[in-house]
């Protein structure tokens, strides 16, 4: 499966990326056990995502006129002077004003508002056909821990952004907001691919806890990585010796991959990572 690399590249690239996994039920421990000895990860479908907001295009009701009428003109714009025209003729003017933005039902006409939705629900198509996979830049949340590795008793697998390549270049961090996304065009080469990305990589400010970043592939399903990716694993402060046992195996001699466990801190609210 290939990557989708974006336009905009961050300032910052983390070092390590952390993947949280329970180890709960058999089908819990076959995957996660399967990660580690077939160097493949799944990408999941963000229409299979919890949050109701995440990876969702906000309603037409939401969208600034201006960037209505500039999407839908723009798609017709067959050379960059044109596209540039486009622009100037729609949105670099002026900002527009919360009057403007209350009247957008009254000031879009009937046929461009069934373009614009017809727009939408092609990027909302395209979001869901791709693949997500979800990384923290945090390795001791406690919240993590408890939501996502089966109340500490799972695992949190440590990935080299350096020794993996091709998703290095393919980081985007999430933003976190408290209101959903304004789309009102400031660049000239905003466009439905940036739309699409932005759905993706926004999120509530209730999530922010997580320090989340994501890997936007084509489609939802399994990803190889290079055996030297997976450079350590961490155990839950309250996983079971015998499931202990198990990842150490399927870890097996690949020294490479270092195995740490989370204990409770005694003065404090926390965890700390020590070596196994």
């Amino acid at each position: 499966m290939s990557i989708i690399h974006g336009t905009q590249e961050p300032n910052f690239r983390p070092g390590h990326l952390y993947k949280y996994r329970s180890f709960a039920s058999d089908c819990d421990k076959q995957r996660l056990l399967h990660i580690i000895q077939a160097n493949e990860i799944y990408c999941s479908s963000p229409a299979s995502f919890n949050d109701p907001f995440d990876c969702k295009v906000p309603p037409v009701d939401s969208y600034d006129p201006a960037f209505v009428r500039y999407l839908i003109a723009a798609r017709s714009a067959k050379t960059e002077e044109e596209h540039c025209e486009v622009y100037r003729k729609f949105v670099a003017p002026r900002m527009l004003k919360n009057t403007e933005l209350k009247a957008f039902r009254s000031g879009l006409k009937a046929h461009e508002q069934k373009k614009f939705e017809c727009i939408l629900r092609n990027i909302q198509e395209k979001v869901n056909k791709s693949g997500v996979i979800s990384f923290s830049i945090n390795n001791d949340s406690i919240l993590m821990w408890a939501h996502y590795a089966s109340s500490h008793r799972g695992v949190c697998l440590i990935f080299s952004s350096e020794k993996w390549p091709d998703i290095r270049e393919s980081l985007y961090p999430v933003t976190y907001r408290t209101t959903r996304l304004p789309l009102i065009l400031n660049r000239q080469n905003f466009d439905a691919g940036q739309l699409f990305q932005a759905v993706i990589l926004t999120k509530d400010q209730g999530w922010s806890y997580e320090q989340e970043w994501r890997v936007i592939t084509p489609k939802s399903g399994p990803l190889k990585f290079c055996d030297q990716a997976l450079v350590g694993v961490i155990l839950g402060c309250n996983m079971a010796d015998e499931d202990k046992a198990r990842v150490r195996n399927a870890v097996g001699g690949r020294s490479h991959i270092a195995l740490y466990e989370a204990r409770v801190k005694e003065s404090c609210f926390g965890l700390e990572i020590l070596k196994y």
